[in-house]
C-alpha cells in the first residue's frame, strides 16, 4: 500500500474549518472543564469549553481513496505548525461544523491554540490530555446548548479538520491488503470511541485514559471487571465495573510495600516489647517470693539447729509460752508449743 505525505502550500486555504465529530481520526478525545478546571464535572456555571488534539504529525492515517486507491497518509510537524498559524490568519476559527455537515455555526469557535513542544510540561498534559511533540491542541467554546449536551453525553468526541492538502507520494510503500486496511480503519475508529488499544500477553484492552477514573473495556466496548494489567511500566487496577481505581509505578509499589512491611515490623516489635515487659513483671514477682521462701528456710534451719543442740545437752524443751498469742511467737517458740501440745 502506498504512503502519502499531505502537504500545504503557504498562502492557500489550508485548514478552513474545524468540525466537532463523533469519530475523530486521531486517537484522542475531548476533555471538558468547568470554572474550576476539574475534568468531566459539569455545573450550572460551566464554561462549555472543550480541549482536544486537532492534528498529530507523523501518525499514519488509513484512507480508502487517495488518487483512486487505498493508502496511508500523514502530516509533518512543519505542515501542522503552518496549518495552525494559517487557520487563525484566515479567521477560520470563527465558527465550526458538526460531523462535517457544511453548516458553519457561529456559536462554536476556537479561542485557544498551540503546538506542543514538551509533552511533560505542556498545558495539555496538565489538563489531562495525552499529547505528543508537535501536536496541535485546540480549545473550543460552545455556546450552543444542544451541541454542548451532545459533548457531555459523549456523542461528540473530538475534532476533525476540513482542509485543502496535496498528497505527495512517498517512494516506500506499506504492504497492506484491503482486508488489513479495513481492519486498520476499524481499529482507528474503535480507538477513537473506546480509547487507546493495548495488547497485554495477547489480550487486547481499550482504555480511554490511563488514570484513576478511566474505563477498561474489551473490543466490543464492554467494561472488563476487576482487571489488573501492566501497561507502560504502570500497574493498573480496576473495580468490578471496569473503572480504574489505582495506577502505580514500580517505584510507588515498592514504596508502599516497604511502608507496609515497616508497619508490620513495628507492630511485631511493639507486641514483643509488651510481652517482654509482662515476663519481667512475673520474674520480679517470682524473685520476691523466692526471697521470702529463702528467709523462712533460713529461720527454720536456725530453729532446727537450736533444738538439736538442746536435745544433745539433755535439756528439756522450755514450756510453751502462754502469755503470747501464737502469731506473736517466734519460730522457735511455735515449734516448742507445737511439740508440747500434740
Amino acid at each position: 500500500m502506498k504512503r502519502y505525505e499531505l502537504t500545504y502550500t503557504k498562502g492557500e486555504a489550508g485548514v478552513f474549518c474545524m468540525s466537532t465529530v463523533e469519530r475523530p481520526a486521531l486517537k484522542t478525545q475531548l476533555v471538558m472543564f468547568d470554572d474550576e478546571l476539574k475534568a468531566m464535572e459539569f455545573k450550572d456555571d460551566e464554561k462549555q469549553v472543550i480541549y482536544s488534539v486537532a492534528m498529530r504529525p507523523n501518525m499514519l492515517i488509513p484512507r480508502k481513496n487517495v488518487n483512486g486507491e487505498p493508502a496511508m497518509v500523514f502530516y509533518t510537524e512543519e505542515t501542522v505548525s503552518d496549518l495552525q498559524q494559517n487557520f487563525f490568519k484566515n479567521n477560520s476559527h470563527n465558527g465550526a461544523t458538526i460531523n462535517h455537515d457544511k453548516n458553519v455555526r457561529k456559536d462554536m469557535y476556537a479561542f485557544e491554540s498551540w503546538i506542543v513542544t514538551d509533552p511533560e510540561k505542556d498545558k495539555a498534559t496538565s489538563l489531562g490530555l495525552e499529547v505528543q511533540k508537535g501536536d496541535w491542541v485546540l480549545g473550543q467554546k460552545i455556546d450552543n446548548i444542544d451541541v454542548w449536551n451532545d459533548v457531555k453525553s459523549g456523542k461528540l468526541q473530538g475534532f476533525s479538520i476540513e482542509a485543502y492538502l496535496e498528497p505527495v507520494l512517498i517512494n516506500n510503500e506499506i504492504n497492506m491488503t484491503t482486508e488489513e486496511l479495513d481492519a486498520r480503519i476499524k481499529a482507528v475508529l474503535m480507538a477513537s470511541q473506546l480509547g487507546t488499544e493495548y495488547d497485554v500477553d495477547g489480550k487486547k484492552y481499550y482504555i480511554d485514559k490511563v488514570e484513576v477514573g478511566g474505563i477498561i473495556t474489551d473490543e466490543n466496548g464492554t467494561p472488563i471487571p476487576s482487571a489488573e494489567v501492566s501497561i507502560d511500566g504502570k500497574s493498573i487496577t480496576a473495580d468490578e465495573k471496569g473503572t480504574i481505581t489505582e495506577v502505580a509505578t514500580p517505584e510507588e509499589e515498592a514504596k508502599d510495600l516497604a511502608e507496609g512491611d515497616g508497619k508490620d515490623l513495628q507492630a511485631e516489635i511493639d507486641a514483643l516489647t509488651l510481652e517482654n515487659n509482662d515476663l519481667k513483671a512475673k520474674l520480679s514477682e517470682l524473685e520476691g517470693k523466692q526471697t521470702n521462701m529463702s528467709a523462712e528456710l533460713e529461720a527454720a534451719k536456725k530453729v532446727a539447729i537450736e533444738m538439736s543442740s538442746e536435745i544433745q545437752k539433755g535439756i528439756a524443751p522450755a514450756p510453751a509460752v502462754v502469755n503470747k498469742s501464737y502469731d506473736e511467737m517466734s519460730n522457735v517458740e511455735k515449734m516448742r508449743f507445737n511439740k508440747l501440745n500434740k
